[in-house]
């Protein structure tokens, strides 16, 4: 595109090239406001708010606060992660959280307050790993047809835990999906201090497809696998 630009001005073969480059920043809004609500005949009516600021130390830290609720579910939470100089997708974050699981499909409610400490790497078009430590004080409540280990670990308790989670998400909405696929694998370990103790593994994979406008066919797949232990 240079060399096009200087033969219109009348450059021509063998003769020096002077040129100057500008360069003018445009400076991007670091805000950010998104308030979302849907429906559905199974859970109701789902409303989320997100604000945040991407650069708030002046480094590409990011801060975020979260809330979410649906009927009695509700959850809050207050995120704050830097990337990695050079590497954008890597990140290290911080995370303050509180309320209830929102996931109608787990065999039990929780209603836990507490902080975690992760590690994420990659993007999830590509694949995120993320590492995390979570320390929280919880209220568990199995549902009637949880498995006895869960059953058993009903009541408070203080949870302190390590998780990796593996996400491939290659929808065209995260929240409102018509056409893609996505999977995540989780595996829990708890026991590192505080007083549960079990190994959680979960897969989710989840397709959509849309065969007609404003049809879209969702097919869900869920596995769970848990176990507790206790220490000799």
């Amino acid at each position: 595109m240079i060399l096009q630009r200087a033969l219109q001005l009348g450059w021509k073969p063998g003769e020096p090239i002077m040129s100057r480059l500008i360069l003018k920043p445009i400076e991007r809004n670091p805000w950010q406001a998104d308030i979302g609500t849907t429906y559905s005949s199974m859970t109701g009516i789902d409303g989320n708010i997100t604000l945040g600021h991407r650069n708030v130390l002046g480094a590409g830290e990011c801060l975020t606060f979260k809330a979410q609720g649906r009927g009695s579910f509700h959850q809050f939470q207050v995120d704050m992660n830097k990337p990695e100089l050079g590497r954008s997708h890597n990140k290290i974050g911080l995370s303050l959280f509180s309320g209830n699981n929102a996931d109608i499909s787990s065999p039990w409610r929780q209603h836990s307050t507490g902080v975690s400490i992760y590690k994420s790497i990659g993007t999830t078009w590509v694949g995120q790993d993320r590492w995390e430590y979570q320390a929280a004080a919880r209220n568990f409540v199995p549902l009637a047809n949880a498995p006895l280990e869960l059953r058993t670990s009903a009541g408070e308790s203080f949870l302190s835990s390590v998780q990796y989670t593996r996400i491939v998400d290659r929808r065209d909405d995260p929240l409102v999906p018509s056409v893609g696929w996505a999977y995540k694998l989780f595996t829990q370990l708890a026991g590192l201090g505080g007083d549960v103790r079990f190994l959680r593994q979960n897969a989710i994979y989840q397709h959509n497809y849309s065969f007609l406008p404003g049809w879209v066919i969702t097919l869900n797949r869920s596995p769970l696998y848990y176990c507790s232990f206790t220490y000799e």
